[in-house]
């Protein structure tokens, strides 16, 4: 620990020659972290609060938490962090701003408002907004936002007086009434059931308790049309190859028949990151891996496992999955990749999906598909 506060020490040196906001909220961070060890930088939380104007909220926020961890109680120390919070300076980033994988502004701003008052409104308004700021899927997104977020909530846990009384819950809903008992030993319960068109839900309870609530349905099985959100989009496009490497589009496969296969992802923002494509492919295909001449045929067709933007790709048995860790502009980009018909009959293709890999909720579909094979 000893070493590790004087790395962080060092790292300072030069704190007002900062020439990234990304520098400044690396210093926050590691003001914080000195202060938690016992070794608060007073001097650079007053060089710091100069920079104000070029901190990010989340900066900002680890600044007002480094003082008030490091003020020993004072009022006029704790006053001035929770000035920091409140600033209206406008942020105005150096060199463009920093990019962090994912944002943690708010666990950060709940951590300061807990070292400031554990108790005040803002820290149980902060601990709201943290929570609900969560994916349906009950997480923050990525690791880097899930481990401050989780800090955050462990910091106000540990503020919080404990009570040995069970908190009972009565949930009505058309079905009937369901009781729940969470306990210290059984602090948390989950459980399924259907939801009916025309009935509703209402719950009470003898204390406060937190509740998650995921909705799921199932589409009928049909053909189905394209899903686009946001600008995002994916379009498929199957291609016979013919015997001299040109393609006409694909009507109907006959067995043998190499085929290539060009998704459409049209993105509508810059600088997209983490991106996963997942092509599923009809029961007749097989991928096949133009790296080898064998399977490829002796076409030379370009393919797109690996392109420039394509950061890692996966020909399965059953599907092309491609990754993409950063796309720096906005347009569309084309991946290919050859398939190859194996076997006859009737088959109906799923969409094709494109999503974000921290942020599920923001996908597209393509339309589905029908082949029949002689």
């Amino acid at each position: 620990m000893e070493n590790l506060a004087n790395y962080l020490i060092e790292s300072l040196r030069g704190a007002g020659e900062a020439k990234s906001s990304g520098d400044l909220e690396n210093h926050a961070r590691s003001l914080y972290t000195l202060a938690l060890l016992g070794k608060a930088q007073e001097p650079y939380h007053a060089l710091m609060i100069e920079k104000l104007a070029a901190m990010s909220t989340s900066a900002r926020a680890l600044l007002a938490a480094a003082m008030a961890v490091g003020s020993e109680g004072r009022p006029k120390v704790l006053a001035t962090a929770g000035d920091i919070l409140k600033s209206k300076v406008s942020y105005k980033p150096l060199e463009g701003g920093y990019w962090s994988p994912g944002n943690s502004s708010i666990a950060a701003e709940l951590i300061a408002h807990i070292a400031i008052d554990p108790n005040s409104k803002e820290t149980h308004a902060t601990l709201d907004r943290l929570l609900k700021d969560r994916n349906p899927y009950g997480h923050w997104r990525n690791t880097w936002a899930n481990g401050w977020s989780m800090l955050a909530v462990s910091q106000y846990a540990a503020q919080q007086s404990l009570s040995g009384e069970p908190v009972k819950l009565v949930l009505e809903t058309k079905a009937g009434t369901e009781e729940i008992t969470l306990t210290k030993d059984q602090p948390a319960v989950a459980f399924s059931f259907p939801l009916d068109p025309a009935g509703g839900m209402r719950l009470t309870t003898t204390s406060a308790a937190f509740v998650r609530m995921k909705v799921a349905g199932k589409p009928v099985i049909a053909p189905m049309a394209p899903v686009a959100k946001n600008g995002l989009s994916i379009d498929r496009l199957y291609e016979k190859v013919l015997p001299s490497g040109q393609t006409e589009v694909l009507t109907q496969p006959a067995l043998g028949d190499l085929i290539r296969v060009t998704l459409r992802v049209t993105l509508p923002n810059d600088d997209t990151r983490y991106l996963v494509v997942d092509d599923p492919l009809p029961a007749s295909f097989e991928t096949v891996n133009s790296d080898f001449a064998s399977q490829a045929g002796g076409q030379a067709i370009r393919t797109s496992e690996k392109d420039w933007n394509i950061s890692h790709s996966e020909l399965r048995s059953d599907r092309a999955v491609f990754f993409m860790d950063h796309v720096h502009r906005r347009g569309t980009y084309q991946l290919t990749y050859l398939a190859r018909c194996t076997v006859g009959g009737e088959v109906n293709v799923p969409p094709a999906k494109v999503e974000s890999m921290y942020d599920p909720e923001n996908f597209a579909l393509s339309a589905t598909h029908k082949f029949s094979t002689k």
